[in-house]
């Protein structure tokens, strides 16, 4: 039976590409599938839509877990995708309440299903009792690079040479930005934390560790990409009299395909280097945060690739470099299948779009949860604001007491300019024990 469903996208710029190959296989099922950002339009698609089934980002805080409320009133299966990976069982066991809580869920929820990346993720999470489970279905980030209706979307070489007039007779080299906080958020800067300075001399190093690659590999075309919502004004200063391109534009994805090498500094796109068959080379290491579950040193992540302390040690490792072939350390690659990334086999769409085509949903329109309180003297939502039911300790029958606070509003209701004192017994009603135990 066809059925109605809505992707609802946390990011356009990292997700929607996921959230695409999901919806298409959702179509290919029978169904009638539409893909949306979530953020300020996710009521209103699903007002417009009345979908049947909704897919949602992480339920993170009060308002996805109030739109999520809403949408099940509305009669539709909601199931949460999860857009990165969270943490292994050595993570979790290393953290504190507060970092659990994080993972857990700092606010309860309820939805029909949550999609989750690794095995053991979905372990812990099915250990708080909720009513619904979180199943593992593997890396989505897998999915883009293997998925071959993606690869067809993605710019060709000849065109991103054209772009950013490379060499074509040159190999690539690939340099993704590693700091970004101080360029992202300047009205945010809070010199306090500490973190704008680190970002001001992590940048300072990148760019140094740039300008020598481009003097020591001048037979090479350099390309360097930014993290999302980063600044370009102060890498443009800086590179553009070294004439080396800056792209603001396309995705990680696509510059990968289509470049030979790739330095990064502990980015997860290293992923995506390796099922493309590509080298990668680490410096520096932007997952090591003070206070940071996600960036303790020992993670698999920051192992992926070989790793350059010195722009000396980058510079050798890229000499000796061999195109045409993954450099990722397998140990660590097994422990992220293990752990935080599940199966990378380019088929956790294919996994999801099973799971969520079990859902029978169907929209019907209620009357909206009041955001008042329009109770009356006479008229309320629960007999417990007026009344408090007991128990008689001896003879066992229960009876009820009314409240002090519902007296105070009947006060003020009448106009009376004296608190209300009723002539309370201290007896059952039942049996008229003075001893009453409730």
């Amino acid at each position: 039976m066809s059925k109605k469903i809505l992707i609802l996208t946390a990011s356009p710029i990292r997700d929607l590409e996921i959230d695409d190959i999901l919806g298409r296989k959702l179509k290919a099922m029978g169904n009638e599938v539409w893909v949306a950002p979530c953020l300020r339009e996710g009521r209103d698609k699903v007002l417009e839509l009345q979908p049947d089934i909704v897919v949602v980002p992480p339920i993170r805080n009060m308002y996805s877990r109030d739109l999520v409320a809403q949408m099940k009133r509305w009669g539709c299966k909601v199931i949460t995708r999860h857009t990165e990976p969270s943490c292994d069982q050595a993570d979790f066991d290393a953290m504190d309440a507060k970092e659990k809580s994080s993972v857990l869920g700092q606010v309860q929820y309820d939805v029909d299903l949550e999609l989750v990346w690794g095995p053991e993720e979905a372990d812990i999470l099915n250990r708080r009792n909720a009513p619904f489970k979180a199943i593992s279905v593997g890396s989505f980030s897998a999915d883009k690079y293997k998925d071959d209706a993606a690869k067809e979307l993605c710019i060709s070489r000849e065109a991103l040479n054209e772009k950013h007039k490379l060499n074509p007779k040159q190999k690539t080299i690939l340099i993704l930005s590693a700091w970004g906080f101080i360029d992202s958020a300047p009205d945010l800067h809070i010199d306090s934390t500490g973190m704008v300075s680190k970002d001001e001399s992590g940048r300072k190093i990148w760019l140094d560790m740039i300008k020598a690659v481009h003097d020591e590999f001048p037979r090479n075309n350099i390309l360097v990409t930014l993290h999302p919502n980063v600044d370009a004004k102060p890498y443009k200063e800086y590179l553009d009299p070294l004439g080396i391109s800056l792209d603001t534009e396309l995705r990680a994805m696509e510059l990968v395909r289509s470049c030979d090498m790739m330095i990064h500094a502990g980015s997860t796109t290293v992923i995506g280097a390796h099922f493309l068959k590509k080298p990668a080379f680490q410096y520096g290491d932007q997952n090591v945060k003070e206070g940071e579950w996600w960036s303790r040193a020992a993670s698999p992540i920051s192992h992926v690739s070989p790793h350059a302390k010195t722009i000396d040690e980058l510079l050798s490792l890229i000499r000796k470099r061999k195109l045409g072939r993954s450099n990722a350390d397998k140990k660590a690659l097994e422990a992220l299948v293990k752990g935080r990334y599940g199966l990378m086999d380019g088929k956790a769409t294919d996994r999801a779009a099973e799971l969520i085509n079990e859902f029978e949903g169907q929209f019907k329109y209620c009357w909206p949860e009041p955001t008042e309180d329009y109770q009356q003297i006479t008229y309320v939502r629960k007999a417990s604001s007026v009344l408090t039911e007991v128990m008689c300790g001896i003879c066992k029958h229960k009876y009820a007491i009314v409240n002090d606070s519902w007296l105070k509003k009947l006060q003020i209701h009448l106009n009376l300019p004296n608190e209300i004192k009723a002539p309370f017994g201290d007896f059952c009603p039942w049996c008229s024990s003075r001893i009453i135990r409730t």
